[in-house]
């Protein structure tokens, strides 16, 4: 898999962050859950305009 190229397999940083993917994989809804929360109170509170979080809102 890593002819051509790449002389050596990945680095060890990315080994790392490859490492997470099956919980990223399990908790997708939960953190879109978190992610469109968040989006609303930063709405709510100002600190995004209505605008903003209705399309941040819809790219999740």
């Amino acid at each position: 898999m890593w002819g051509g190229r790449f002389a050596e397999g990945p680095s060890a940083i990315m080994r790392e962050i490859n490492a997470s993917i099956p919980f990223d994989k399990a908790l997708w809804r939960q953190d879109l859950a978190a992610s469109r929360a968040h989006v609303t109170m930063l709405g709510a509170q100002g600190i995004v305009t209505s605008e903003d979080m209705q399309a941040i809102l819809g790219g999740l």
